[in-house]
């Protein structure tokens, strides 16, 4: 008969947290069959708390690892469960070391899922996620981020295993003793186990567990030990853009840190920075921001971290300052930008999280992330935009139209973002408007200039966006569940009240008005697009609402396919849009000779009345190749462009007239 043993070495809370562990396991063996482990167990509970339910667990005979006795999982629902059993390990973990470990069973052609929450409070912050899949795949997933894959075998036992150093944050995996690798984990906390049958992620979800056990203890402390606990290094960064490594360290000594160096290097670049003036307890963290930029390359950037004359010599453990990370460099496809709609409304205690995580999107990738934030239930709600969207959980996001998901973490819609920036579009966007600011009326004309032959039933259309939204009365104020930050730090809200009142809110990219509805415009693009080519189509009228700031306001122009997903889009201002005519687009008044060129090409242009003439010259892949600003210019003139040092191949020659543009496609032939 195998043993249930639960103890608790209460915690010594002194400074120092000098001496504390917490051990626990169950074999399941001291139970009768057709228990409810929850309700025999005072350590077991379920996700709601309702033991003794479909949401529990019964012990049964069927199967084991060892002696009689085993859980069985299994997942009846297509949303998984409604089995979801949680075991807490008697509090938040963020220093020490635990281990954690279950022989598992999983059934052939099913799969099985555990996670880690990393807040005592569950459903909050999910640390770990290991995923079976029922293709004998596996991952460990974390914060957003597959950190490691393999395979295993179903229908025969094995024993999963995952550690921890918690103070220097050193995750590892294990499978019947053997290591599959080790990771720095973006989120660094322990507080439950949480077992649950995932149908839909994992496959029909059908697995025995058996030999529960866990096990924290808090550190030894050296008399100095700087510990390099985190870096930021994403998976993913746009290729040629730089960045600021941030990094923390951690005071995992005695004695107080005072001052360190911090140096990165990529192999081929390195910079070191001193960080002085500091008073870092024992167990405090300090963030710093290193003041040289890291250079992001496409392909692979390997970078190593390190930390050194710590007080101004060396630390008592050296094997915690340095931290090798790696990121892909990523090439976006020419003229490609991201729309990502968020479901957000003032009522949603959550939805601050939204806001945030889109801001810090937007300071990441201010040239490809274009964000909109579609209210639901509250002022600034777009009945048409809302049901359209089809968001019915919030907060959520859609993914370009492609889907609809939640998002706990940045990672989650950085890694989308990712996945969708290196699709090459057929088309690029621009827009012009013609604003009559007595009446409201606003006609939008947009252009879309083909970068690729391509067929199928494009269409496009126009959102209107505001931001810096402000308002009165209890329908702006904006319900808060971070208020005193016992939901974590999230962008300044947890120092908000949990309602916070109207005054201090400012919304931003706030969707106002759909212009060609929300799929667009069946006909506003031909069915074959040919490279080069400019298409221009204007839309219907619209009348904005007075209170509407059109300086605050923006154009979001998008290319929608067949399946209604968008798969390019284009921002502007509303300011930089706006026209006084109707006249937009004037290829007509400029001719292009000659057409093939060899080496010079001429524009020959007539204007009858005076303009701000500016050309500018882009490549067949979108990159400006030769710009001038010819000043005021009027009557009949000739602007040459000398193609002599280019490469053979198609060329585009815009020319802004005022508020008036000029597209010509020219081809350099040697």
């Amino acid at each position: 008969m195998k043993n249930r043993i639960f103890t608790l070495l209460v915690f010594l809370f002194v400074a120092s947290f000098s001496f504390g562990q917490y051990t626990f396991s169950d074999d399941f063996e001291s139970y009768a069959p057709g228990d409810f482990i929850g309700v025999q167990s005072s350590e077991w509970t379920t996700w709601s708390g309702n033991v003794g339910t479909t949401e529990d667990v019964q012990v049964t005979t069927a199967d084991a690892a060892s002696g009689d006795n085993s859980i069985r999982f299994q997942s009846f629902t297509t949303g998984g469960g409604p089995q979801d059993v949680v075991l807490p390990f008697g509090g938040k973990y963020e220093i020490g070391t635990f281990e954690y470990s279950m022989n598992m069973k999983i059934q052939s052609g099913t799969g099985a899922y555990f996670n880690f929450q990393g807040e005592e409070t569950i459903g909050q912050v999910w640390a770990l996620e290991w995923l079976f899949l029922s293709d004998n795949s596996w991952v460990v997933r974390s914060n957003g981020v597959d950190y490691l894959t393999g395979t295993y075998e179903q229908d025969q036992w094995m024993e999963v295993k995952v550690t921890g150093d918690l103070t220097q944050n050193v995750w590892e995996a294990f499978v019947d003793g053997t290591s599959l690798g080790t990771f720095t984990n973006g989120i660094n906390a322990i507080a439950s186990l949480d077992l649950f049958p995932v149908e839909g992620v994992t496959g029909q979800s059908t697995f025995f567990v058996d030999d529960v056990y866990f096990n924290y203890e808090l550190p030894v402390l050296l008399d100095l030990d700087a510990a390099l606990v985190g870096v930021n290094t994403s998976p993913f960064a746009i290729a040629g853009s730089t960045t600021n490594l941030r990094g923390t360290v951690r005071n995992i000594g005695n004695n107080p840190i005072n001052s360190f160096d911090v140096t990165w290097s990529n192999g081929l670049d390195d910079a070191t920075m001193n960080v002085s003036g500091l008073n870092i307890p024992t167990w405090g963290e300090y963030e710093f921001e290193h003041d040289t930029p890291f250079s992001v390359v496409a392909g692979t950037n390997n970078i190593i971290v390190n930390i050194t004359n710590v007080n101004g010599g060396t630390d008592d453990d050296p094997s915690n300052n340095s931290i090798t990370g790696s990121m892909e460099g990523v090439n976006p496809a020419p003229g490609r930008k991201v729309v990502v709609e968020e479901g957000t409304g003032t009522w949603c205690g959550w939805c601050p999280r939204g806001e945030v995580f889109i801001e810090t999107m937007v300071e990441r990738y201010p040239d490809h992330f274009i964000p909109i934030a579609v209210h639901n239930g509250d002022p600034m709600t777009n009945a048409e935009y809302n049901a359209s969207l089809g968001i019915s959980a919030f907060p959520n996001m859609s993914n370009e139209r492609t889907e609809n998901f939640g998002f706990g973490v940045v990672a989650d819609i950085e890694n989308r973002f990712f996945q969708r920036i290196t699709l090459a579009p057929p088309a690029t966007l621009e827009s012009s408007v013609v604003y009559d600011a007595a009446t409201g009326q606003v006609t939008v004309i947009s252009q879309a200039t083909a970068i690729e032959d391509a067929s199928g039933n494009y269409r496009m259309a126009v959102i209107l966006v505001e931001d810096n939204v402000t308002g009165t009365g209890n329908g702006y104020n904006q319900a808060n569940y971070y208020a005193g930050g016992g939901n974590g730090v999230m962008g300044g809200y947890e120092a908000l009240p949990s309602s916070v009142p109207a005054s201090q809110m400012v919304y931003k990219h706030v969707g106002r008005e759909l212009v060609g509805g929300f799929n667009g415009v069946n006909g506003s693009l031909p069915a074959d697009l040919v490279n080069g080519e400019v298409y221009t189509y204007t839309f219907d009228p619209v009348t904005i609402d007075p209170t509407w700031n059109v300086n605050e306001m923006h154009l979001v122009t998008v290319l929608l396919n067949a399946q209604g997903h968008i798969i390019n889009a284009n921002d502007q201002t509303f300011n930089e849009a706006i026209t006084g005519t109707k006249e937009v687009f004037v290829n007509h008044i400029a001719k292009v000779s000659p057409n093939p060129f060899s080496d010079i090409t001429n524009v020959v242009l007539t204007l009858e009345e005076k303009a701000n003439v500016e050309m500018t010259v882009f490549n067949s892949i979108g990159q400006v190749v030769a710009s001038k600003n010819y000043g005021e210019l009027s009557g009949e003139m000739v602007l040459p462009f000398n193609g002599a040092g280019f490469a053979e191949g198609v060329y585009y020659i815009h020319i802004r007239l005022d508020n008036q543009l000029i597209t010509k496609k020219v081809i350099l032939s040697k």
